[in-house]
């Protein structure tokens, strides 16, 4: 009854709903798809009458998409949002009671002082309390204010987020897809500015001037407006302090009045009139701050670093101009600027409202005390994070050890007295989870993968990220002029802030000098370096190829960093072929250098072309040649064939890549030295699989032992190919001397045939009657059905099999494994040789392989064929077309791929026969 009946479960999810939503223009048919320019789902008829063009999508995977974009929505209320604002609830309620909690001890402070005053005082203390109430009522109030606007908040956001819940449950319906665009949460992922109350303390006045005016500084409620409740300060309480005597000799002193920032960075000294003395405070803040500065891996560094930094903190800096001690003051005082600015409080709210602390003061002895004990606890971790930044790669090193008249000397110090060249920032001594300055700095190296090292040049990895930033953001092609890429991005470099700074103190020195500098730091980072050699060989590699970009040379130091970049991105696919093979063969780089002194004439040893990965492939793959104690005994083969086994990626991924560049391409893109290289490589690899393939198929025991294995390496020679005829044959021939002494060690020294008077190379065949042929001569039996002796005529009976032999059964089993294997050799030969990279043999191989599966014999006039097994020995007619099918299949897969694949004309017939 309901056979024809569009059944619908019951239960069905929401999802399985939309497809049931019908189209209002075209009744009878359903809303499949959804168009984005009109944002509206439509049916197929819609698509062809009013949205033709447009751009559609399924509708189920509209839907799916806006429920889980509504899904994150929510999850970002539930999650994020509502417990966020429950937080800042809790935090103005915690205010309001801290705000109260201080109003109180200041009422009581100024009541008892007013107590030890006389009554005619009595007055202006009432009139300082009535002014401190009023302070405090419009603290509560606005705070009041604000805890109402988070409330009503929390309100809608729980509302939102019911609603979403409501919506998504619910049937779906045309409206549903427009919901994204009704729930805006932007308006509550700007947190509102966070205001902090506080009230000042109560100043006593001196009695002796007029009570009047001298009763006491009334308190100040102050509002700090803090980006969000993350940027509260969070200073770090376990930060060690000065000892007593230190922070005495600074008790008299303002070491840092509220406009030491703007004063250090824009006038670069101090006045005497503020009685600051940057440099001891600096020096009283230095030890804590190296004390936070941690090398994990090297705990020598850690002490190094503390002895280099006091000692250029001594240094004598009488008539420079630019000193150590002054670069170091002005990123401290450029970082504490940025601090207040993130925080949204001024240096001398926080700096008293910590002194001022009764513990903090008990602790000290006196306010004094206090203030530059808490001084130096706040600029510590800054000053750890400025140490942690300037000492990457051992940059200290290049200041303490250079002489001053050096240009790594002046470099070093134009660049610390420039914080914006440096771009250290607030943010790197901030932990970004905890939003609280971090109690220990770790100083980072900028290594390829982490790897360490001590840079030549001052301040690389700030030129390395320079100029690397503008590469990637100009998005610059590889297949452009190095010399216009160079160019286009020198204008941009030489406009930044370091970028002038190296045009400044790098104008009159030696080119060469700087260059060789920076190239050393630049491999480090960009290569992952296993020794010094392999450092030196691709340091030397690069140079070359800049001098070969740019045989006329660069007139700038500028220039040649940004051609450094540019000859890397070319040549960055050919370094990574030379650190693979130095993963997998770590001698790689020493015989690299003792090959190129030994033979400095050879091709591949030059400076015309950038051959450091073809040598190494060379030299890797000349490692691999074997020996004959290499083939031996199992133990030898086994250790050559997992060196094989290791080497093969690395070695056929750099083939492959020079294959698919096409020789020519090859030659313009690489070089001609590189491509003979591959070439020779290439015939080399081809010699190596082939040893591998015959040791894996025929010598994996000792059923039947191969002696003279070398004979197959010697026979290949150097013009390795099996897509020409030449190999193959040879490959033939060896295959067919084993088989004989194979035969001669079984059966002894064998007669001629009696039938064709040739020499038996292969397993005789032995009549009833006793005559003894060769296995050719009896295929052709087969072939012709004669069913009788060639010598004798004797008929042969029915149920003979020739490869039954009871009387040598044990030696005809293993010759017949041994004949299997040497099969199963050659097929795998010829399908990894022969058809590799998917293309075809020449015609002579496809000749040579169609001959190998099948078997001819003249019968009169007329001679007929049979097909038997792919092998390059006469035994085994083949009844059956699984093997024939083997090379059918490489045959049609490379015409396809090629479509010049020349099969003979009788391939249809010799791929499709069956013996009858």
């Amino acid at each position: 009854m309901t056979r024809s009946h569009e059944i619908i479960s019951l239960i069905s999810n929401n999802e399985n709903m939309v497809d049931m939503l019908y189209c209002v223009e075209h009744t009878k048919r359903r809303l499949e798809c959804y168009c984005n320019p009109c944002k509206e789902p439509v049916c197929t008829d819609c698509i062809v009458q009013s949205h033709n063009g447009h751009s559609v999508e399924l509708l189920s995977t509209v839907y799916k998409r806006i429920t889980d974009h509504a899904k994150k929505q929510q999850e970002k209320i539930d999650n994020i949002l509502l417990p966020k604002y429950k937080e800042f609830l809790f935090n103005e309620t915690a205010k309001q009671s801290a705000l109260t909690r201080r109003a109180e001890e200041i009422k009581k402070n100024i009541e008892t002082h007013t107590q030890n005053l006389v009554e005619m005082i009595k007055t202006i203390g009432a009139q300082t309390v009535e002014d401190l109430s009023k302070k405090e009522k419009d603290g509560l109030q606005e705070i009041e204010q604000t805890k109402n606007n988070f409330k009503k908040k929390i309100n809608e956001l729980q509302l939102i987020s019911s609603t979403i819940s409501t919506d998504i449950e619910a049937r779906p319906n045309i409206s549903f897809f427009n919901m994204h665009e009704k729930y805006d949460l932007k308006r509550f992922e700007t947190t509102p500015p966070n205001t902090d109350y506080s009230l000042t303390d109560f100043q006593p006045g001196d009695i002796e001037r007029v009570l009047q005016d001298n009763f006491g500084i009334r308190p100040i409620l102050h509002r700090y407006r803090n980006k969000s409740f993350c940027g509260l300060e969070g200073g770090n309480d376990s930060q060690p302090i000065q000892e007593a005597g230190e922070v005495e000799m600074m008790e008299g002193q303002d070491v840092y009045p509220p406009d030491f920032g703007d004063m250090v960075e824009h006038t670069g000294q101090v006045h005497v009139e503020r009685k600051v003395d940057i440099a001891l405070f600096i020096k009283l803040t230095a030890r804590p701050a190296l004390a936070m500065v941690k090398d994990p891996d090297d705990a020598e560094r850690t002490t190094e670093r503390v002895n280099i930094f006091l000692e250029l903190l001594m240094q004598e800096t009488k008539g420079e101009k630019l000193n150590f001690m002054q670069g170091i003051s002005r990123h401290l005082a450029a970082l504490m600027k940025e601090k207040e600015e993130t925080m949204g409080q001024s240096a001398v709210s926080w700096l008293y409202a910590e002194a001022t602390k009764r513990d903090c003061i008990n602790s000290a002895g006196t306010f004094w005390k206090a203030r530059n004990q808490c001084i130096i606890e706040k600029l510590s971790p800054i000053l750890a994070g400025i140490i942690a930044q300037l000492d990457t790669n051992s940059n200290l090193d290049l200041l303490i050890q250079r002489d001053s008249s050096s240009w790594e000397h002046k470099l070093w110090l134009e660049i610390i007295n420039n914080p914006s060249a440096t771009q250290i920032e607030y943010s790197m001594v901030v932990s970004p989870k905890k939003q609280e300055e971090l109690p220990e700095v770790i100083v980072k190296g900028t290594g390829c993968d982490g790897l360490k090292f001590k840079a030549l040049m001052p301040f690389s990895w700030l030129i390395y990220r320079l100029i690397d930033q503008i590469l990637r953001t100009q998005n610059i092609e590889k297949h452009v002029n190095v010399q216009e890429s160079v160019m286009s991005v020198l204008v941009i470099v030489e406009k930044t802030t370091l970028g002038k700074v190296l045009q400044k103190c790098l104008s009159e020195v030696k080119v060469m000098d700087c260059l060789k500098a920076y190239l050393s730091d630049f491999v480090h980072m960009v290569y992952h370096v296993t020794s010094q050699e392999e450092h030196g060989l691709v340091y030397e590699n690069l140079l070359k190829r800049i001098h070969m970009e740019f045989r006329e040379g660069l007139p700038s130091v500028v220039m040649n960093f940004v051609a450094i970049h540019a000859v890397y991105s070319k040549s960055e696919p050919r370094l990574r072929n030379f650190a693979s093979i130095t993963r997998v063969w770590p001698d790689c780089s020493e015989r690299i250098i003792e090959f190129q002194q030994k033979s400095a004439q050879f091709y591949l040893v030059t400076d015309q072309e950038l051959t450091l990965d073809v040598l190494g492939l060379f030299l890797l793959l000349k490692s691999l040649e074997p020996n004959k104690d290499s083939l031996t005994d199992k133990k030898g083969r086994q250790l050559w064939q997992k060196q094989v086994h290791k080497y093969r990626p690395v070695v056929e991924r750099i083939l492959g890549q020079f294959v698919t560049e096409g020789h020519q391409t090859g030659v313009e893109e690489f070089g001609r030295r590189c491509m003979e290289g591959i070439k020779e490589a290439r015939c080399v690899w081809t010699k190596v699989v082939v040893m591998k393939l015959f040791l894996q198929h025929v010598c994996s025991d000792e059923v039947m032992p191969v002696e003279r294995l070398m004979t197959l390496w010697m026979m290949l020679k150097d013009n390795v190919d099996f897509k020409s005829i030449e190999s193959l044959e040879k490959v033939e021939k060896f295959l067919k001397l084993c088989m004989k002494n194979s035969v001669t060690k079984v059966f002894g020294r064998q007669e001629s045939c009696k039938a064709c008077e040739s020499e038996i190379t292969e397993r005789p065949v032995h009549f009833p009657c006793k005559d003894l042929i060769c296995v050719k001569c009896y295929n052709d039996l087969t072939i012709l059905g004669t069913g009788m002796c060639p010598v004798c005529h004797t008929k042969i009976p029915a149920h003979f099999n020739p490869r039954q032999d009871n009387t040598e059964e044990l030696k005809c089993r293993k010759l017949n494994i041994f004949k299997c294997r040497c099969n199963s050799f050659f097929m795998d030969l010829v399908s990894q040789l022969c058809f590799s990279d998917d293309e075809p043999p020449s015609n002579e191989v496809v000749q040579k392989l169609m001959s190998y599966i099948t078997a001819t014999a003249q019968g009169g006039q007329v001679g007929r064929m049979a097909s038997k097994e792919m092998s390059v020995f006469e035994e085994g007619i083949d009844p059956t077309p699984v093997l024939r099918s083997f090379l059918l299949q490489h045959l049609l897969r490379t015409r396809s791929v090629f479509g010049s694949v020349l099969i003979p004309k009788n391939s249809q017939q010799i791929l499709t026969m069956n013996i009858t």
